[in-house]
């Protein structure tokens, strides 16, 4: 049987963990074994502590979760995890649970003095649990008084886990801690009824938004600070019976991998069976990102000076709407002549704003020489802009600007500017991008 499936633990292999008592040493000290199971229980404490309260429940690695109909199964795949009191949940070799067995075993809790009938349908978690078994049995002494009486004792604890199914609204999923942060970064909204710390949040992010790009850092980084001061004053342990827990969460607290909603049907013989109906979804599990890969994340933020919250697409903070960019010039398709030059755009022109004071053509000679656009025009479907110049071009370079900034920039359809080329960086519905363009020029086109 894979270690992973022995669940039953008996009260004496349940492991110490006290991270505020560990042993003083004196020279020629007794020691017996209550210091050792001191010493290991204040470094397990401490270990779990940091655990729990700095990184909390959540998946390192594996632990996917599918159903075999054909089987009849529940299955969790090899991985790791950490459970919200801060052990490592570790699971070696595929669990399968048999839902129909499962099924008959809690089937009157489920639904108590009814037939179910033919079919049943199930809303449930499949969670995991810290678990410690007992193991290798070796000689040891019956009574400490009694040196000559000998029996057996088990000489090791095996940290294992228990997997099971449980009724969903048995099983809560964690509750967002850290509300104000995420109010102020919009991954969260305020609540219905709003704490005086969300409202500040949103307060806060507003502001931050409302500023120039380039101060936007350093606000949001003063905010961060004063919230999170608010976040962590008001985070506390769960306090059960009376007394308030160590950890981060409750000591027996699983750790939830999936949602499965489980269709059984039953046959004439009386067993159950697992249809091609039932699904399944893990994005309701915690999960755990390395560190050193959250910092390469981070990267993605950046878009310049002051990106910050505002490089999000949307905010359902301000309840603003999505970022909206106008036209974009296509890089691949410009056209160079001697005294015409064509620009295609990924979408339809304001006609009105396509005029020769928006563009810009100069060319190169020993020097740049400005050339005159006499006229800017675009064709029916207004996606075709067409330049023509006052002189001919002689040099060997032309370098090419339509005006997506400044007082007077071509416009989209929509009255937005133009974003500059394809793959550019974004563009606002308040100021795009110049499209720029360098292109060689040999005067036979």
């Amino acid at each position: 049987m894979p270690t992973d499936l022995l669940t039953t633990a008996p009260p004496s292999a349940d492991l110490r963990a006290d991270p505020w008592t560990s042993v003083n040493y004196t020279f020629g000290m007794l020691l017996g074994v209550d210091d050792f199971e001191t010493e290991q229980a204040y470094h397990r404490g401490q270990q779990r502590l940091a655990t729990s309260w700095l990184h909390g429940a959540g998946v390192a690695w594996g632990l996917d979760v599918s159903v075999d109909a054909e089987a009849d199964e529940v299955r969790i795949e090899p991985g790791l995890a950490f459970d919200g009191a801060g052990r490592a949940l570790r699971v070696v070799d595929r669990l399968c649970l048999h839902v129909p067995s499962w099924f008959e075993k809690h089937r009157e809790e489920l639904d108590p003095g009814h037939d179910i009938g033919t079919e049943a349908r199930l809303e449930l978690r499949v969670i995991l649990r810290a678990r410690a078994c007992l193991s290798r049995q070796v000689p040891a002494l019956t009574d400490p008084c009694d040196g000559a009486g000998t029996g057996m004792a088990y000489s090791r604890v095996l940290e294992t886990v228990e997997a099971d199914l449980l009724p969903r609204p048995d099983v809560d999923l964690p509750e967002l801690t850290h509300r104000a942060l995420r109010v102020l970064f919009g991954i969260e909204q305020p609540g219905p009824t709003p704490t005086e710390a969300e409202q500040d949040a949103a307060a806060a992010r507003a502001q931050v938004l409302a500023l120039p790009g380039p101060q936007q850092p350093a606000a949001l980084l003063q905010a961060f600070r004063r919230l999170a001061t608010a976040d962590v004053a008001g985070w506390a342990p769960p306090v059960s019976a009376g007394r308030r827990s160590t950890w981060a969460a409750e000591e027996d607290d699983p750790i939830v991998l999936a949602d499965v909603r489980l269709h059984l049907v039953r046959d004439e013989q009386g067993a159950w069976t697992v249809t091609d109906e039932t699904v399944w979804d893990t994005s309701v599990r915690p999960n755990h990102v390395p560190t050193s890969v959250l910092q390469e994340l981070l990267c993605g933020l950046f878009h310049g000076p002051g990106a910050g919250p505002a490089a999000s697409p949307s905010d359902p903070v301000t309840d603003s709407a999505p970022l909206r960019e106008g036209p974009r010039i296509t890089r691949e398709r410009v056209e160079v002549s001697a005294r015409t030059i064509r620009l295609r755009a990924t979408a339809p022109l304001n006609a009105t704003s396509v005029e020769p004071r928006a563009f810009s053509v100069s060319e190169w000679q020993n020097g740049w020489n400005v050339l005159e656009v006499r006229e800017a025009t675009v064709d029916a479907a207004r996606t075709t802009i067409t330049l023509r110049l006052r002189e001919s071009l002689t040099g060997n370079r032309v370098r090419i600007i339509a005006a997506g900034t400044g007082p007077t920039p071509v416009l989209g359809d929509d009255l937005l500017p133009i974003a500059g080329a394809p793959g550019g960086p974004p563009g606002t519905e308040h100021d795009g991008h110049d499209f720029v363009h360098v292109a060689p020029y040999s005067g036979r086109s």
